[in-house]
């Protein structure tokens, strides 16, 4: 029913809450997002990561895709935000607990954000 739908969502993101309250979230944190995606969604995610985690010192990259996959892989950015198909693909050079969870967090931010709009 629609009611057990609610309460099975707003579970879901209690636990998801809880799991990220586990987490210290501070420090530097250097994240690239494709040119693409920063058309739609940067602006929307810079705010909510500063509402999320204001501990984190966090420093965005806009580039193409290639350019901000290759400065994952050479370890000059932690975290890149691509376009992969109809959805987002986060890739991080090393997947440590917080780059898990930030990875889950934008996941389905953006999920419920984006595509449940279109």
């Amino acid at each position: 029913s629609k009611y057990a739908q609610q309460i099975i969502g707003l579970y879901g993101e209690l636990q998801n809450e809880m799991e990220l309250s586990k987490v210290t979230f501070d420090g530097d944190y250097k994240i690239g997002i494709s040119t693409h995606l920063s058309q739609s969604i940067a602006s929307h995610l810079i705010e909510e990561f500063g509402q999320r985690f204001p501990q984190m010192h966090t420093t965005y990259v806009i580039d193409q895709a290639n350019c901000i996959q290759n400065a994952v892989e050479s370890g000059k950015i932690d975290m890149a935000i691509l376009e992969s198909g109809s959805s987002i693909e986060i890739i991080l050079k090393e997947m440590d607990e917080k780059g898990e969870k930030i990875s889950s967090f934008i996941h389905k931010w953006y999920n419920k954000s984006f595509q449940s709009n279109q």
